[in-house]
C-alpha cells in the first residue's frame, strides 16, 4: 500500500502517472518493485468513494515509481464505506513485521470483523490487476488458520478479479487496521465457487471465493502510518448472514 500527501499521484500524459511516494523497505513488493514490473492499481479516495483502477508497468523514478499505462477504469462507488485521513498515529516507531504460514487468532478477529480488503490477482501471462471488496462487518470469514471465505456481491460486471483467478489462482489480499495502520498480507490460492446453493447462504452474494492462505505477513505500526476516521457503511452494503452456531 502506498500512500501521501495530496498531489502524490500525478498524472504525466494521458498514458503515463508519476507515484511520488515509496514502500517502505519491509513491504512485500519492494523487492519486486525496485525493477521494472508489470502491476495493477487502484488509486482510492475513500472519503468521496470513488476509485480508478489503473494496470500496466512501472519502472523506478525519482522518489517513487513512473508507471505506463495500458489499461485504466473506473468502478462503481458500491461497498466503499467512507473514512477520512487523520492525524499520524503517536509517536511512530520503526515498522514490526511477522510472517508465518498461517493465521494468528488475533488476525482471524481482525479478518472477521473487517468491512473492507484489496484483492490482486493476474493473468497467466502475468498481467496484474489490484481491486476493492466491501461490506458490513463480518462479511470476510476466517474459516480456519488457512482458509479465508467472502461473498462476491454484484459489480460492474467486468470479471477482472474472477477471470483472472479462474484461469490462474494465485493471488493476494490486504486488511487494514484503519486505527493504528497496522497492515496484514496474505498470498495464496483463490477458488470460486459459483454454486447457487452457496451463495444463497449470504445475502446479496452471486457467488463465493474462498483463499487458501500459503504466507502471512504483518506489518505494525510502521512510521508516518495514517489513520482514519470511523467509517459510514455505504447503504448498498447486504446484511451480513449471522454466524452459524458453534463454527469456526
Amino acid at each position: 500500500m502506498v500512500y501521501g500527501q495530496p498531489g502524490f499521484l500525478q498524472a504525466l500524459g494521458p498514458r503515463e502517472v508519476l507515484i511520488g511516494a515509496r514502500l517502505l523497505d519491509v513491504d512485500p513488493l519492494a523487492a519486486v518493485l525496485a525493477a521494472p514490473s508489470l502491476v495493477g492499481t487502484l488509486a482510492i479516495d475513500l472519503k468521496n468513494r470513488r476509485r480508478l483502477r489503473i494496470n500496466g508497468r512501472t519502472v523506478p523514478a525519482a522518489g517513487g515509481l513512473r508507471l505506463s499505462v495500458d489499461q485504466a477504469y473506473g468502478n462503481c462507488p458500491k461497498y466503499i464505506q467512507s473514512r477520512e485521513p487523520q492525524e499520524t498515529a503517536p509517536a511512530p516507531r520503526k515498522p514490526q513485521v511477522s510472517e508465518s504460514s498461517e493465521l494468528l487468532p488475533e488476525q482471524r478477529r481482525m479478518i472477521d470483523t473487517t468491512d473492507t480488503f484489496f484483492i490482486a490477482s493476474a493473468s497467466t501471462a502475468g498481467d496484474a490487476d489490484a481491486s476493492h471488496r466491501g461490506g458490513n462487518p463480518g462479511f470476510v470469514s476466517s474459516l480456519s488458520p488457512q482458509r479465508v471465505q467472502w461473498p462476491d456481491y454484484e459489480g460492474n460486471t467486468m470479471l477482472m478479479t474472477l477471470g483472472n483467478l479462474t484461469v490462474n489462482p494465485a493471488g493476494g489480499l490486504l486488511f487494514i487496521d484503519w486505527k493504528v495502520g497496522r497492515t496484514l498480507h496474505l498470498t495464496g490460492m483463490a477458488v470460486i465457487d459459483w454454486s447457487a446453493d452457496t451463495a444463497a447462504e449470504f445475502p446479496g452474494a452471486e457467488r463465493t471465493v474462498e483463499f487458501q492462505v500459503a504466507k502471512v505477513v504483518q506489518i505494525d505500526h510502521p512510521d508516518g502510518a495514517l489513520v482514519w476516521s470511523a467509517p459510514q457503511y455505504s447503504r448498498f452494503n447486504p446484511p451480513v448472514a449471522p454466524a452459524t452456531p458453534g463454527g469456526p
